[in-house]
């Protein structure tokens, strides 16, 4: 009843009222029990007395911290599910010629940066578009695209093999033989992220 009474944030039914229920219990036990097996039964508001004069710090947190708790929970539940859902682009536009072409965001192998323009890097084709690779850094899906360089962020589903440089840095192999430059700074990220990333099945 209490967990029942705090979803519906009834606030003094779900602590006042099992304090107070608890209050008048306890001396009713006892009388009864007293009543039963001794000859004369303990007086009922001596005993009500000295439960909530001595117990009162008790039921209080018997009655609040668990509830407490659960509140708190429930309200975290409750933001994860309210937390809007990120949509990462599926294509980036640019302009070829007067055309504007649609770039399945998949089919990107990497993208460099070429300020104040960024090249992307589709097969054995180049594309330029006009936004930096630092704006880019944040709209494309980081569950794929990893920034392992001040000037390179790579869609992960293409790396092939990584080797030390023996100073820090790593060399990158991609699936089409480019070679790429992980810096020092990127490869935690970038080992963390390449053992949950899936293989690419786009190509």
């Amino acid at each position: 009843m209490q967990f029942r009474f705090a979803k519906n944030e009834n606030f003094p039914l779900w602590i006042l009222g099992p304090i107070l229920g608890h209050a008048f219990a306890y001396p009713t036990l006892i009388w009864l029990i007293s009543a039963v097996f001794f000859p004369q039964a303990f007086p009922y508001w001596q005993s009500f007395q000295y439960g909530v004069l001595e117990y009162y710090f008790a039921l209080l947190a018997l009655y609040s911290l668990p509830i407490g708790f659960f509140l708190f929970w429930e309200k975290r539940k409750q933001l994860k599910i309210d937390l809007p859902v990120v949509e990462y682009p599926a294509s980036l536009v640019v302009k070829e010629g007067e055309s504007y072409v649609h770039i399945d965001t998949r089919q990107i192998a990497y993208l460099s940066a070429n300020p104040p323009y960024t090249n992307i890097h589709v097969g054995e084709k180049k594309y330029l578009l006009s936004e930096t690779l630092k704006s880019l850094s944040g709209k494309l899906d980081p569950n794929f695209f990893l920034r392992i360089h001040k000037s390179t962020i790579v869609n992960l589903t293409f790396v092939k093999s990584h080797q030390s440089r023996q100073n820090g840095d790593y060399d990158v192999s991609l699936k089409d033989g480019t070679m790429l430059r992980l810096s020092r700074n990127y490869v935690r990220g970038f080992k963390g992220k390449l053992e949950s990333t899936p293989q690419d099945t786009a190509s």
